[in-house]
């Protein structure tokens, strides 16, 4: 496809801003959302989520209607048969497209623990690019996650060791695997990664800022900030 002319620029605009218009005051009005008190912080990241993907599938069926494009129009109806599938868990019921996938062998790694490792892994690259060496980096990005009591497990309860700290970093040094069992992580440690290559300012706390941006993504996701002792 090769560059769009002024005159295709134009139509795109006419077409597409007031829509990208409507998606970001919707998106501003979803926040609403997490403001119910009767709810769980859970339930409420939930709601969030639900009124997001809502707020998506109008912005894809919106498109779909202006350039007739079927598979936006499909797109918006997965989007909607995924929020009725995050309703009826709240109802207690489990749709098929919530249902676990029947796979034989070790479960993938928890998105949590995903986003904890690659946190964790950046937090000890930056560390190292401060002066620090390997085992001091290490040291010191257990002792900021033992403070903010950030642990891994599914059950939230193992404290996380300067040696596990820098067996995450190599691995995912070690460039993507073959499984989708680190795909979070991974994706997380590059798109950091990649900035700091190309000359992105790392402050003196890049690491407990890298630490506090994770826990705020976590409560986004709907976990608590911090697991119980």
């Amino acid at each position: 496809m090769g560059k769009p002319t002024d005159d295709q620029l134009r139509e795109l605009g006419r077409h597409f801003f007031p829509i990208l218009a409507q998606l970001q005051a919707d998106l501003r009005s979803a926040s609403e959302a997490e403001r119910k008190p009767d709810r769980s912080a859970a339930e409420r990241a939930r709601d969030r989520v639900a009124a997001e993907l809502v707020t998506l599938g109008r912005f894809l069926d919106a498109i779909a209607s202006t350039r007739e494009d079927d598979e936006c129009a499909a797109a918006a109806l997965r989007i909607s048969a995924l929020v009725h599938g995050l309703a009826d868990l709240d109802a207690g019921h489990v749709s098929a497209l919530m249902q676990p996938s029947k796979k034989v062998g070790r479960p993938r790694t928890p998105a949590r623990d995903q986003m904890i490792m690659a946190t964790a892994a950046l937090a000890m690259e930056a560390e190292m690019r401060r002066g620090l060496s390997r085992q001091q980096a290490a040291d010191r990005t257990a002792r900021l996650l033992a403070v903010a009591r950030v642990r891994v497990g599914r059950s939230g309860d193992k404290p996380i060791t300067a040696a596990k700290i820098a067996e995450w970093r190599d691995v995912l040094n070690a460039g993507p695997k073959d499984s989708q069992d680190w795909s979070i992580a991974e994706a997380r440690w590059r798109l950091v990664l990649d900035r700091l290559n190309l000359g992105a300012p790392l402050a003196p706390n890049a690491a407990e800022r890298l630490i506090h941006a994770m826990l705020v993504h976590l409560q986004a996701m709907g976990i608590p900030e911090n697991p119980p002792d």
